[in-house]
């Protein structure tokens, strides 16, 4: 089964946000979606969220254009050869001046000094977020 190295990308600023890697892409997006609309619910929790959920969440919130894009795919690959190239890519786009939310990445998120300025929860249920699979 083959192993997808990708990038989550707001395409609607041109800011590549985090990468990762996976071998069931369209569920790891949607684990990825549902993480973040769930912190846009809890928002007033005391639960500390990572910056990638945070940097989604704000991706939903203002309803941009949210995509995963393969960089790589892997055919028959050992765990330690995705994690290499995942790493690789993490570094790569990191000296590239991506601010990836990635916990060992150089770069973090921030949008003008905030990372998800959220004042009242927002309901997301019945709003399908703009995003797609490219290869």
């Amino acid at each position: 089964m083959p192993e997808y190295i990708y990038q989550l990308h707001d395409k609607t600023n041109d800011i590549i946000g985090y990468v990762g890697r996976t071998k069931t892409p369209s569920n790891r997006l949607a684990q990825h979606l549902m993480d973040a609309k769930q912190h846009l619910h809890s928002w007033r929790s005391s639960k500390v969220m990572s910056s990638k959920v945070t940097w989604l969440a704000y991706v939903l919130e203002k309803d941009y254009h949210l995509c995963m894009e393969f960089l790589e795919i892997l055919q028959d690959c050992s765990s330690d050869k995705g994690f290499e190239r995942e790493t690789y890519w993490i570094s790569t786009l990191s000296n590239q001046g991506h601010p990836l939310t990635n916990a060992h990445s150089a770069n973090f998120y921030q949008a003008e000094n905030e990372i998800c300025p959220y004042n009242e929860p927002v309901d997301y249920s019945s709003r399908i977020p703009n995003f797609e699979i490219e290869i």
